[in-house]
């Protein structure tokens, strides 16, 4: 397995860097392993009324059902990784396994909202913030920008490229 462990190995220092995260579509058991080409998005966290949360893209969340961007998975989940240790958003219940992120429902059918939202308090929390010197934005304590006053706008995310085939 290789946990592609540089990105985990720097502390990040910048504000939209210790905001966020990568979220890998993988197996739950990693069966499949995890390299270079393990397809990913970006989480941001944030906090809520004392709770933290891990926010990505609906369709990252649905993407996991689809067994052309998860091959081979028996298992399909999105995770992220901390050195060696993968913490899973996902659960086994009678049932199977149940994802720990969900989606809001969209108030019309023909607009969805692409949002998908993990609680991620606990210890899981509180290895993110030890271990990779994670932050949430505080949404209590957030204000709403002078919009007048704003020039530029960014998103931020992680840009992983695939290695070069030799």
């Amino acid at each position: 397995m290789n946990s592609m462990n540089s990105m985990d190995e720097q502390r990040p220092e910048s504000l939209p860097r210790r905001q966020t995260d990568p979220a890998w579509l993988q197996d739950h058991f990693l069966e499949t392993g995890h390299d270079e080409t393990t397809r990913s998005a970006t989480f941001t966290f944030i906090k809520r009324r004392n709770r933290h949360y891990a926010v990505t893209c609906r369709h990252v969340m649905e993407a996991i059902s689809d067994p052309k961007m998860v091959p081979g998975a028996r298992f399909p989940t999105i995770a992220i990784h901390i050195d060696r240790a993968v913490l899973n958003l996902s659960y086994f219940t009678a049932k199977g396994l149940s994802l720990g992120v969900g989606a809001p429902h969209a108030e019309t059918k023909r607009e969805e909202i692409d949002v998908a939202i993990a609680p991620i308090d606990g210890s899981y929390w509180g290895l993110l913030t030890s271990k990779k010197n994670k932050m949430a934005i505080d949404l209590d304590n957030w204000r709403e920008p002078k919009w007048d006053a704003v020039k530029y706008c960014l998103a931020a995310g992680v840009l992983l490229t695939r290695k070069k085939q030799r």
